[in-house]
C-alpha cells in the first residue's frame, strides 16, 4: 500500500521547506539505532496515520531534538513501512530503523547544542 494522502509532497501533502534526507552510512545508522533504543517514544501515530497533523508534530520534535522515536498503530507491516517512510519524506528526515511497531526517524540541525547533536561531528 502507498502512504497515505496527504503526506507525499507530490500529492500535495505538508512539507517541511528546506529539508532534504542526508545519506547516512551504515555505521552512522547503527550508531543512532543504538541511541534510539534508549529513547522513550515521542510520537504516537493514531487510526488515521500520517495526517497533517501528525507532520506537523513531528517536524515540531526534529527541530529540538534530531532523534524521534514513533509508534504505530498495529496493523500489516507493509502499511506500517509505507506510512512511516511517506512521513520521513514529508519532514526531510531519514528513516533511520523500525522494528514492529516502532520507527525511528532522524533529521540534523545545526543550531543545537553539540554536545545535544545525535551524530558526533569529526
Amino acid at each position: 500500500m502507498t502512504p497515505e494522502p496527504g503526506i507525499s509532497p507530490r500529492e500535495g501533502g505538508v512539507k517541511c521547506p528546506g529539508q532534504t534526507p542526508m545519506a547516512l552510512t551504515g555505521r552512522q545508522k547503527g550508531q543512532l539505532r543504538g541511541k534510539g533504543q534508549k529513547l522513550d517514544v515521542a510520537l504516537f501515530v493514531g487510526k488515521a496515520g500520517a495526517s497533517e497533523p501528525i507532520v506537523k508534530e513531528l517536524d515540531r520534535l526534529l527541530a529540538g531534538r534530531e532523534l524521534v522515536k514513533a509508534r504505530f498503530p498495529a496493523g500489516p507491516p507493509g502499511e506500517r513501512r509505507a506510512a512511516a517512510a511517506g512521513l520521513a519524506a514529508a519532514c526531510g528526515a531519514d528513516l533511520v530503523g523500525e522494528v514492529g511497531r516502532t520507527a525511528l526517524f532522524y533529521r540534523p540541525n545545526e543550531r543545537l547544542d553539540p554536545a545535544a547533536r545525535a551524530i558526533a561531528e569529526g
